[in-house]
């Protein structure tokens, strides 16, 4: 229906008629997380299906499901955005995103969210092994960091796994997990960057539940990086920068905590144009307890905590 020109589209998780195992529920549930319109919902007369109807296992998975939706809401809220003003969906087939790529336009166990996310949830019951296909280029598993060449992997699989993978280049725009939209205020906003010479993309914001963005009141604003790597292909330096916003929309006050592939270990991490340096912390659980700061995680993310500012911003990495 996306092609068609109907972007907030989703199924009935668990389908409408008849009862789904609790595998399938489960599954349903985590390809859901990036319909556009995500609602579990049967029919009359049916079993209880429910998150909770499953028994402990599956709820506890079910769950984590549901948090990740919660997670990604800011950037599924961009791209939705994005697909009100082109028309271009946001949950789309991986031919749309590469139609010069003859394996992509018979692909219909994997799809793109936005141009930058691709998944391939687990469809058969008890699999172990996924096979996915990445289009040319330089990917990222949204979970572990690991970066994979473009071409035929298998992924090991439980039944936990949401295997989903990030274009070189992207900005993943993302929150921690809350239990309602109406907690999303004043909550960090978090920004993954992944690898690439030149990239950039645009964040857009307003208040979320008015229709003050028809008379202008939203934000956007770009954010870009710059990387330099030596011979061997290792990190030299990183630059992010974050322009002035365009609009008069502020959310509430809130950190911004920007998460950086990095291959080794940084020299010195700075911000506002490289004057103020941060201070190290030991771990992203010590960094959360700070205005500021930085710190290295064991997949190899580099990440910066500061105060989202909206007169712009840059942050600088080097080795």
């Amino acid at each position: 229906m996306g092609l068609s020109g109907f972007p907030f589209v989703g199924s009935d998780i668990g389908g409408f008629a008849d009862t789904p195992t609790p595998e399938l529920y489960t599954r349903w549930l985590q390809t859901g997380v990036f319909y556009p319109f995500m609602r579990t919902h049967t029919a009359f007369g049916t079993d209880d299906q429910e998150p909770w109807s499953y028994g402990t296992a599956h709820e506890i998975i079910n769950r984590e499901a549901i948090e990740l939706r919660y997670r990604l809401l800011p950037h599924i809220y961009n791209v939705m955005q994005q697909a009100s003003e082109t028309g271009i969906p946001a949950l789309r087939p991986l031919l749309l995103e590469f139609p010069a790529d003859p394996r992509t336009w018979d692909q219909d166990d994997q799809f793109m969210f936005g141009s930058d996310l691709l998944a391939a949830p687990v469809l058969r019951p008890g699999e172990r092994q996924r096979g996915v296909y990445l289009p040319k280029g330089d990917w990222y598993d949204f979970w572990t960091g690991r970066q994979h060449d473009g071409g035929d992997i298998s992924v090991p699989v439980t039944l936990r796994s949401i295997p989903i993978f990030v274009r070189a280049g992207a900005f993943i725009f993302q929150q921690p997990v809350v239990q309602h939209t109406g907690e999303m205020p004043g909550q960090p906003l978090r920004v993954s960057v992944y690898p690439a010479a030149q990239s950039s993309s645009t964040l857009y914001e307003d208040d979320g539940g008015t229709m003050k963005y028809r008379v202008g009141a939203f934000v956007k604003r770009r954010f870009s990086q710059t990387r330099t790597v030596d011979a061997a292909g290792r990190d030299q330096s990183v630059t992010i920068e974050v322009v002035a916003g365009d609009g008069p929309y502020r959310p509430k006050p809130r950190p911004l905590v920007l998460s950086i592939r990095w291959t080794g270990e940084p020299g010195s991490v700075s911000v506002r144009g490289g004057d103020t340096a941060l201070e190290r912390v030991a771990t992203s659980a010590d960094l959360d307890t700070k205005h500021t700061g930085w710190t290295l995680t064991p997949d190899g993310f580099v990440v910066v905590k500061t105060t989202d500012r909206f007169d712009g911003l840059v942050a600088m990495i080097a080795r």
